[in-house]
């Protein structure tokens, strides 16, 4: 089975400006739209549909899957993916840095809250995140090698070298 490699190509070496490691987004790595890809095929070759879990809309399920696997991958708000209307983008744009966390005014910023709540959803759904820009250049040359060891759909990746 071949696995298309661009996305996650495109976002291993961005990092957001929020600070999040665009490699670990399984939007931006297209790791969830391989996985609903494969499991919507996992489940027509094995024909759950004729003699799976009686009741079970599979048909409907199908059309759920066929959605996220064509979900567009996100190139990274470096490369114009993300919100239009993302406030950290255009503060961190206007001061001319390339993260939040470089930032001299994050004690006093206006979009601390949005900062704050963008950071946290991320982390609870097991993204990098970085506190440090040193740290960030630690997930941006690891790559690969960091989607690899650390993540549960990492198996994604791992097929076909």
């Amino acid at each position: 089975m071949s696995i298309d490699r661009g996305p996650l190509r495109n976002v291993a070496g961005q990092m957001g400006y929020c600070g999040i490691w665009c490699g670990s987004c399984v939007v931006g790595n297209g790791a969830m739209m391989e996985i609903a890809r494969r499991y919507h095929e996992l489940v027509e070759s094995h024909g759950l549909g004729h003699w799976g879990a009686a009741g079970f809309d599979y048909p409907e399920f199908l059309k759920g899957l066929e959605s996220i696997a064509g979900i567009a991958v996100c190139p990274g708000c470096l490369r114009g993916g993300g919100r239009d209307d993302c406030a950290l983008r255009n503060c961190a744009s206007a001061r001319g840095i390339r993260s939040c966390v470089a930032c001299a005014a994050r004690g006093d910023c206006s979009n601390a809250d949005d900062l704050d709540r963008m950071r946290s959803g991320a982390r609870a759904a097991g993204l990098a995140v970085v506190d440090a820009e040193e740290e960030g250049g630690r997930f941006l040359e690891a790559g690969d090698s960091e989607l690899r060891s650390r993540w549960w759909w990492r198996a994604v990746f791992e097929e076909d070298g």
